[in-house]
């Protein structure tokens, strides 16, 4: 598709390749590792992103709906796909067809793939993944539920093979506390594993384990001191494969891999007491240049963020004014034209997000806290109708 506006997401895949190498290094070389490529890589672009790291090696990628592991199979992706949604008989099918591993979080989940892999043509056992609810209370096998999925297994001997045990924690910042929340997950959790490890022959194959997020990741080696568990727990990184650390916002070990880059659609004269956009929200307390660019709510830039955030322009930032619209944001750039010259303030590129050409960094961190939610709302609301570029830029040092 040819795009007319000039507005883009840019996606760093040197910076993507350190991020990789960092993650991969502080969860262990052999440990399970799958990077979350759910919600269109966490608005990155997931086929662009799913090829770089197939082609870096990474064994497995989970993906949130089943359809998305469909979109990546006919785009050529050969690498194991997770699934971690819930899904019906088509959806089962599906997954068979195009060699997609479920995540099983049920009781009726496990005996409904179960009579769908009976009923098909696949080679038999068919890998699977069982999730259990250790303190979430959102999804998965309750902590209870081992002596039923043990029954199973032994019902229906070769079908199934299990490949993983899996857990998510609800409060993966603290998971370096001797006394926090996740630690106490784990130790449950830690029990159902035993008793399933005592079952090693009904299995098929020794299973791997995993239950780190991307803030329990950061802080590993602290959580094992604390666990005490032979166990070595993998890793499902999501934020920080993206450059950014849930603990922080932003790490010394980790470099953003998108900016969001945008051309001024006009710059206009706005006296003083004149207001600006819907609602009249901003006035100008003196004579000003407003800049108008081409993006919008309906782009992912959310509208709370009228009159709180700024752009980067020129090496200086730039607040935005007025309600954000569905398809622009206003920006106060009187500043730079008083400083740069209204011709270079013109034909300057913007950045809305990400590093700017001076090495200015606006973060989606930052974004999130003027909008009231969460980073990785912001990364995730970049719409699929924005271009993504992907450059072999240098890696991050």
């Amino acid at each position: 598709m040819t795009y007319h506006r000039k507005t883009k997401a840019v996606i760093n895949l040197g910076h993507l390749q350190s991020n990789l190498d960092f993650l991969r290094k502080h969860n262990g070389e052999q440990v399970f590792f799958c990077p979350m490529i759910k919600a269109n890589a966490y608005g990155h672009g997931d086929i662009e992103i799913a090829q770089f790291l197939q082609q870096a090696g990474v064994k497995n990628l989970g993906v949130g709906q089943v359809e998305e592991g469909i979109r990546l199979r006919e785009a050529g992706i050969k690498t194991n796909l997770l699934c971690f949604s819930h899904f019906d008989t088509a959806g089962a099918q599906a997954m068979l067809e195009q060699d997609i591993s479920p995540v099983l979080l049920d009781r009726e989940q496990l005996e409904l793939f179960t009579k769908c892999v009976q009923n098909s043509k696949m080679a038999l056992p068919v890998n699977v993944h069982i999730k259990f609810d250790s303190g979430m209370n959102r999804v998965g096998f309750a902590l209870e539920s081992e002596s039923d999925i043990i029954s199973h297994f032994s019902k229906y001997p070769g079908v199934l093979r299990l490949r993983s045990v899996l857990t998510h924690l609800k409060k993966g910042e603290d998971a370096g506390e001797p006394d926090g929340v996740s630690i106490g997950q784990l130790q449950k959790f830690m029990k159902v594993i035993e008793t399933l490890q005592a079952q090693k022959k009904l299995w098929g194959c020794d299973f791997e384990v995993h239950a780190l997020n991307s803030a329990a990741l950061l802080q590993k080696r602290d959580l094992e001191r604390n666990l005490v568990s032979s166990v070595d727990l993998g890793a499902r990184p999501g934020l920080s494969i993206y450059g950014y650390s849930p603990l922080t916002g932003l790490s010394t070990f980790l470099r953003p891999i998108l900016s969001l880059q945008s051309h001024w659609v006009s710059i206009r004269f706005v006296k003083k007491g004149e207001s600006v956009s819907y609602g009249g929200t901003w006035t100008a307390w003196q004579d000003s240049w407003v800049g108008v660019l081409p993006y919008g709510y309906a782009d992912g830039y959310p509208r709370r963020l009228g009159n709180r955030s700024s752009v980067l322009v020129m090496g200086l930032k730039a607040s935005v004014v007025g309600n954000v619209c569905m398809d622009y944001v206003m920006v106060d750039v009187t500043e730079a034209v008083s400083r740069k010259g209204f011709d270079l303030v013109r034909q300057a590129p913007v950045t809305l997000l990400g590093e700017d050409e001076f090495g200015n960094f606006m973060g989606a961190h930052e974004l999130a806290t003027y909008a009231g939610t969460a980073t990785w709302e912001i990364l995730t609301s970049i719409a699929e109708r924005i271009p993504r570029e992907f450059i072999k830029g240098p890696e991050s040092a």
